[in-house]
């Protein structure tokens, strides 16, 4: 081997194995949300059991900070969900953020009493090559109560 294909031999090696380069150009690895951490599969009336198909999600912290509803709306992946105003707009069964921690927020729906969820969430598998990737959502359902009267 000359002292040029060494070289490169070695270049090659040490970018690969330093860099996370693929297809031989530079660069470092990547990150792909596979699942959106959060999955709503399903929204009903305490009383009468059926389905609810829509639900606000709103008032949303992680640990103890506050997430502005626009972040999670560019946080892929998201799955049928919409922002108005002040509110996440559900439509069941429906995922987003990507974000890992303990979450509160309320959840509500037209004719219905708000609730408060606490979820722990957590992907269920990440994998630490290159690229990695996280995947596995988190899955949860919600029962509201009718509005008195």
């Amino acid at each position: 081997m000359t002292p040029l294909m060494l070289r490169v031999v070695a270049h090659g090696g040490l970018c690969l194995s330093l860099l996370g380069c693929r297809e031989f150009g530079a660069g470092g690895c990547s990150h792909e949300y596979r699942d959106p951490l959060l999955v709503l599969r399903a929204a009903q009336d305490s009383v009468k059991a059926r389905a609810i198909a829509r639900v606000g999600v709103s008032d949303i912290t992680i640990g103890n900070r506050v997430v502005p509803l626009t972040y999670l709306m560019q946080s892929l992946p998201i799955s049928r969900v919409t922002l108005s105003n002040d509110t996440l707009w559900c439509d069941v069964p429906c995922g987003f953020g990507n974000e890992e921690g303990v979450w509160r927020f309320a959840v509500s729906a037209t004719g219905y009493r708000s609730q408060t969820m606490r979820v722990d969430a957590q992907y269920r598998h990440f994998d630490g090559g290159c690229p990695s990737y996280s995947e596995g959502s988190v899955i949860f359902a919600v029962r509201l109560a009718p509005n008195a009267g």
